[in-house]
């Protein structure tokens, strides 16, 4: 298994009820990727705000990580931590992008590269300001 961090800064954004709705728009641009498997939205507590991943576990795994970002940037010292991605040889792989007011996990197949998922997000992911912490 293969584990990317990536530390950036990206500015700061507030989220707005326009920005709400759009996130639901958004969110159903990003299921339209083919190489998406599942989507999970939360808060900033931590609650589903949008979620199609079946198994229980995984929603909680993806949460664990989202929840775990906070200490790993205080013990390696990386600074704000925007997204974590983990990967392996034999199923799909998680993303989990990160937000001050909202998180979005993705499940996404393994055959796509971390680099084109990325690019195919980004927009997404700025106009539901996440990756902005």
């Amino acid at each position: 298994m293969v584990m990317e961090i990536r530390a950036e800064y990206q500015g700061n954004a507030t989220t707005t009820e326009e920005g709400k709705v759009m996130a639901d728009d958004t969110i159903n641009q990003i299921m339209q990727i083919a190489e998406i498997k599942g989507v999970l939205q939360t808060n900033a507590m931590g609650d589903d705000i949008v979620s199609n991943i079946k198994d229980e576990q995984l929603g909680h795994f993806i949460k664990y990580l989202v929840g775990f970002a906070p200490l790993f940037e205080k013990t390696a010292e990386l600074g704000s931590i925007s997204s974590i991605v983990l990967c392996n040889n034999k199923d799909n792989h998680i993303g989990v992008f990160i937000g001050k007011e909202h998180s979005l996990g993705l499940l996404f197949d393994r055959s796509c590269s971390i680099k084109k998922l990325h690019s195919q997000i980004a927009k997404h992911l700025k106009d539901m300001s996440i990756g902005d912490r």
